[in-house]
């Protein structure tokens, strides 16, 4: 049976190195919010690429947006980061940036770093694994490619001819 059991109020995530994160429930509006980000902030980078070169200006520090592969993970580590500073609410043993041994406060700028870092992607599968749950329930019913909603013997008979349109008669 199909579940449409989401959640609708904050839940906590474990993720790797016994860190905890509070996340509201990835609804559209986070998941909008999130690729809004990311696309915001590779073109940021994307256009700094282009400005750099066309100044003759090195942008050996930069990734190479040229490269599909690198690209595609910018992409996705962006995402992480997005996700990151619209869904988390709260986290535990999260340590400030600083190296120090105090607990980094949980803003929306030090989310979006926590997003790219190491953990990033342990958070994007484990923020996205129920989504992705609900979809693959749904994938028995999905229409097939050709529009049809599923696949079984064909039972009509076969069409006559056409009538003729109006024009033609």
């Amino acid at each position: 049976m199909f579940s449409l059991h989401i959640p609708t109020e904050p839940y906590w995530l474990t993720l790797q190195m016994g860190v905890r994160v509070q996340v509201r429930p990835l609804g559209s509006a986070v998941i909008s919010a999130a690729t809004a980000y990311a696309n915001r902030k590779m073109l940021d980078i994307v256009r700094e690429h282009a400005d750099r070169l066309a100044a003759g200006m090195p942008a050996d520090d930069l990734p190479d947006v040229v490269d599909d592969d690198v690209r595609r993970g910018l992409v996705d580590e962006l995402t992480a980061a997005g996700l990151a500073r619209h869904g988390i609410l709260d986290w535990e043993g999260v340590g400030a940036a600083d190296g120090s041994d105090r607990p980094a406060p949980c803003t929306k700028d030090n989310a979006a770093l926590f997003g790219r870092s190491a953990l990033g992607l342990d958070f994007l599968v484990k923020y996205q694994r129920l989504q992705a749950e609900v979809a693959a329930e749904g994938n028995g019913s999905a229409p097939m490619p050709n529009g049809a909603s599923g696949v079984g013997a064909n039972t009509a008979a076969a069409a006559g001819l056409t009538a003729p349109n109006a024009r033609d008669a």
